[in-house]
């Protein structure tokens, strides 16, 4: 089959123009590392992210190259709740062309209480839809406290 795809982070200084406070070094930003094949390589570019077996895409792809971060969102609710997950491609590693970003944003804390306004935003965008949210563990060896809301039976 395929290979699979590996992602790390290598955390360092916030710089400047991105969603976390420029400076900072305490865990608000990092580079996500994409490896395809060998952990030793980022292999953030088109041609390696699109090959596959019997199927090879043309060298040239392999210059159009990508920068994946995670930044922290400073007006976060609680600390670490809301990051932004920045996507930036171009050629030969000038990853200059923002292109499909998202941000990501907690919405239960570690004792699977709401974390508001973001939770009842969260549950007003779903509707009914059945929804299952894992929100931790409050400790390395602890289970995470389980919390049953009433729901509607389906027919």
């Amino acid at each position: 089959g395929d290979p699979a795809t590996t992602l790390s982070f290598r955390w360092g200084t916030c710089p400047s123009g991105k969603a976390c406070e420029a400076g900072s070094t305490d865990f608000t930003y990092a580079d996500l590392q994409a490896h395809m094949r060998d952990l030793r390589d980022n292999d953030v570019n088109m041609k390696s992210m699109l090959d596959s077996p019997g199927l090879s895409r043309p060298a040239w792809l392999a210059q159009v190259t990508g920068h994946f971060a995670l930044e922290e969102v400073p007006d976060s609710v609680q600390p670490g709740s809301h990051w932004r997950r920045s996507i930036n491609w171009g050629i030969g590693g000038c990853e200059c062309f923002a292109f499909g970003g998202y941000d990501l944003v907690k919405i239960i804390d570690a004792d699977g209480e709401p974390l508001q306004p973001a939770y009842d935003d969260f549950i007003e965008y779903m509707g009914e839809v059945d929804l299952f949210v894992w929100s931790g563990f409050k400790t390395n060896t602890q289970p995470p406290t389980r919390k049953r809301q009433p729901t509607t039976p389906h027919p």
